[in-house]
């Protein structure tokens, strides 16, 4: 299953304590002005998708997600699959503390976009939103046993 995530804030930055200016790396806009975005998963990045063979599996993953525009666009990219057979479905979705809640299913390709709010303060050790991950047990019945994506990549821009 899946069992990390990876991080990138605005697409060419690292992810670090203070927030980037994805403009301003891109050569956009002058870093005085330009927007900036930033994530952090809380629960330390590593999700809970061991299955036992019986119910489904659910991971909740904490997030704080910062835009300096009070709005936000997260991109969610599966890296290569491995295993010994087509990995189960699964479906992704984002809850956020301003009341969005998307959802996307992994058989509508392996890039996941999704579009949310915050409320323009940098998050402190908080979250803001959590970004589900729901294997149905009807999916992993039929899936043969394996690790079949060990990374999903998270990355985030003002929007």
């Amino acid at each position: 299953m899946i069992s990390k995530w990876s991080i990138v804030a605005c697409a060419a930055l690292s992810l670090t304590a203070s927030a980037g200016y994805c403009a301003a790396a891109r050569g956009d806009t002058p870093a005085a002005t330009a927007p900036a975005a930033s994530l952090a998963v809380m629960n330390g990045g590593n999700m809970q998708t061991r299955w036992y063979g019986k119910g489904d599996i659910v991971s909740i993953n904490r997030l704080c997600v910062f835009s300096s525009t009070g709005r936000y666009r997260m991109q969610v990219s599966m890296g290569s699959f491995s295993g010994p057979a087509k990995p189960p479905s699964f479906t992704l979705v984002l809850r956020t503390d301003a009341g969005d809640t998307i959802s996307k299913s992994s058989s509508t390709g392996g890039l996941f976009t999704f579009e949310g709010r915050n409320d323009k303060t940098p998050c402190s050790g908080s979250s803001n939103a959590t970004l589900e991950v729901h294997f149905d047990q009807s999916d992993l019945t039929g899936a043969i046993a394996g690790s079949y994506l060990t990374n999903l990549q998270l990355t985030v821009y003002p929007a």
